[in-house]
């Protein structure tokens, strides 16, 4: 199971608290407490909430794009959530979803072109392409019991490797932000 990072963390808490009010009412401190970490730590991954908000969405835009290509739809709703209930503020509402999933696609583009993500990724997960039992979990064929046994005859690693995770989240700010 992959490990959430500080930016997962935080991205949920925003979710969680979104699903409550809109998002002009949320605050940095409000995401951050929500999730049990600083508005220190909040500011060493986003710059404000909105940055936030971009960058859940590149991510998310550039993961269906890799897996499904680029011939896909979005079905986008404005709903009435909050007191902006004018033709004129769902206008704003609808234009400002669709530029962020425009910024969204840009973004992802520019992480696929650059491809540094995956290669990494390819060399983070290389035993999944070249082992019997790793073309068998891909394919989802394995059982648990060939799990079992794989996972019995391994030994522990003496130096299991670093995921590279901090290299990875620069790679993704240089190329969103940079």
């Amino acid at each position: 199971m992959k490990r959430k990072t500080a930016r997962d963390i935080f991205v949920e808490s925003f979710h969680a608290l979104a699903q409550t009010r809109s998002i002009d009412r949320i605050t940095v401190r409000e995401i951050a407490e929500n999730c049990g970490y600083s508005t220190a730590t909040f500011d060493r991954h986003f710059m404000d909430k909105y940055d936030l908000i971009v960058w859940d969405y590149a991510r998310g835009i550039e993961q269906l794009i890799s897996r499904i290509g680029i011939n896909v739809g979005f079905y986008f709703d404005s709903k009435n959530r909050r007191p902006s209930s004018t033709y004129e503020d769902m206008f704003y509402g609808y234009i400002l979803g669709m530029d962020t999933f425009a910024l969204g696609l840009i973004k992802a583009a520019k992480l696929i072109e650059d491809g540094r993500l995956d290669i990494l990724l390819r060399e983070r997960y290389i035993s999944y392409t070249s082992t019997e039992i790793g073309h068998k979990i891909r394919n989802h064929t394995a059982t648990l019991a060939e799990l079992a046994d794989c996972a019995a005859c391994m030994k522990k690693p003496e130096n299991p490797g670093s995921g590279r995770q901090e290299l990875l989240e620069q790679i993704m700010n240089e190329v969103m932000f940079g």
